[in-house]
């Protein structure tokens, strides 16, 4: 009996929520990007007849590729992309830029780089120049303009057609002195081989050769991806300087506007059943549009507040935050925060940034407070660029600088951060960091750090 006792299921009532259409699209319009809820507005027009969709036009996005001085009467046209990426470039580089550029600080640069790509894949050749008229530094991005030129496609983020067949025959170990010399005057090419010959100072015979290896090259690397709508890389917050602080905005004016068609009649019933349809999608879509808004700018006001010396300073500066303290603050559930904050880009005076990039974790210190571990990373690298080449220094004396500084670090929390932001060890720094004429790698291992 008491074996058969034990099978016995018992029932019990259990509460459970049920999630109407409503709230279900609600959460879900929350984690949109502003680009995927323009798609799934289109997608309901495209789905009821009454419904119609208005997208305004993105002040941001590709820019024209500009032909001054750029040698396009080269055979840039030859190239067929019949066979297209499934994604557009810009998302194809955005995707990149989050697994290459560990640093925040490069990364919101890189990603600002992003909508001055043309569709070939060049970057406009006023890029610099404006982005430099928003505050950024020139030395800053060329840096960053040199890593993202090691993205793939191989030519991307060239300035102009020499740059992209050089890097695409750098990267394949082909840019020969003669190759090199026929790129720098390509210009001279529209006066026929023999012109091209004597600016190069080359023989006709090494012209012909140099000419055969340039022609294997792509002049337009970023043709083969499908065409940019120009949604992906639109930001879903804007940050913007006003006097000594900041001022926090949703980007509603790029935000999808659904109406019911006023020109049908509904003068059947399948008609009627398609309007009440549209209507209910309609406000239940207003609905979770404006809570999408409310919240992004409750949270965005939220993180200017805690992290506004990281908007002016940068990784050194930046506050320790986690969701879940966000998520009390907004007084919702932490899940609700991690899905308002995944994918969101933002615009701000250092440039485009994640909405993720306003948090880290935090390390715990003696007198009770903590320190963000975000910033005892950039306080890492930023002592170790300049540390003596023949004695770098161990994770200990590592912990003893920073003590110097009022910052308790244990040494494996050190190596901890330090091989997760993929720095080497003492002793294979020691390597790395000698002069390149005893180590011809050292300067790669350098900007690779």
């Amino acid at each position: 009996m008491a074996a058969r006792r034990g099978l016995r299921q018992s029932q019990k009532p259990r509460q459970r929520l049920a999630m109407t259409p409503s709230l279900r699209q609600s959460m879900m319009v929350l984690a949109m990007r502003l680009g995927d809820l323009r798609k799934f507005a289109r997608q309901l027009a495209e789905d009821n007849p009454w419904l119609e969709v208005h997208l305004p036009d993105a002040p941001l996005g590709a820019l024209p590729l500009s032909s001054t001085g750029q040698g396009m009467d080269f055979d840039a046209d030859r190239v067929d992309h019949d066979r297209l990426h499934p994604m557009t470039l810009a998302e194809f580089i955005t995707r990149q830029i989050g697994q290459n550029f560990p640093n925040p600080d490069q990364r919101a640069i890189a990603f600002a780089m992003v909508p001055y790509l043309s569709p070939v894949g060049w970057l406009d050749q006023d890029a610099i120049p404006a982005l430099m008229q928003k505050g950024l530094d020139e030395g800053d991005l060329n840096d960053v303009l040199t890593r993202l030129q090691g993205l793939e496609p191989s030519g991307v983020f060239a300035r102009n057609l020499a740059e992209c067949l050089s890097l695409q025959l750098d990267d394949q170990d082909r840019l020969t002195p003669s190759v090199k010399a026929v790129l720098t005057h390509l210009e001279a090419l529209e006066n026929g081989l023999e012109a091209l010959a004597e600016a190069a100072d080359l023989s006709m015979d090494q012209v012909g050769e140099a000419l055969s290896v340039i022609r294997r090259c792509d002049p337009k690397p970023g043709a083969s991806f499908i065409a940019d709508d120009g949604d992906i890389f639109h930001p879903d917050l804007i940050i913007s300087e006003k006097g000594d602080g900041y001022t926090v905005t949703v980007n509603k004016g790029l935000m999808p506007e659904v109406s019911i068609k006023e020109d049908l009649i509904a003068d059947d019933d399948a008609s009627k059943i398609l309007l009440k349809k549209a209507k209910d999608d309609l406000q239940i879509l207003g609905r979770s549009m404006a809570h999408r808004q409310e919240m992004l700018l409750a949270a965005g006001s939220l993180l200017v507040h805690h992290q506004a010396a990281f908007l002016k300073s940068g990784e050194a500066a930046i506050q320790p935050l986690s969701m879940t303290a966000l998520a009390d603050e907004l007084g919702c559930h932490k899940g609700t925060v991690s899905r308002l904050v995944a994918d969101k880009m933002v615009d701000t005076p250092r440039g485009m940034m994640m909405m993720t990039d306003f948090f880290s974790a935090a390390i715990p210190q003696p007198n009770g407070q903590a320190i963000a571990s975000r910033k005892v990373l950039a306080l890492m690298r930023e002592r170790l660029k300049d540390e003596d080449a023949h004695h770098p220094m161990t994770d200990q004396q590592m912990v003893e600088y920073f003590k110097k500084q009022g910052i308790t670090v244990a040494r494996r929390t050190i190596a901890k951060y330090r091989q997760e932001a993929g720095i080497l060890g003492q002793s294979k720094r020691h390597q790395a960091l000698k002069p390149a004429t005893n180590n011809p790698m050292s300067n790669q291992a350098r900007s690779a750090e």
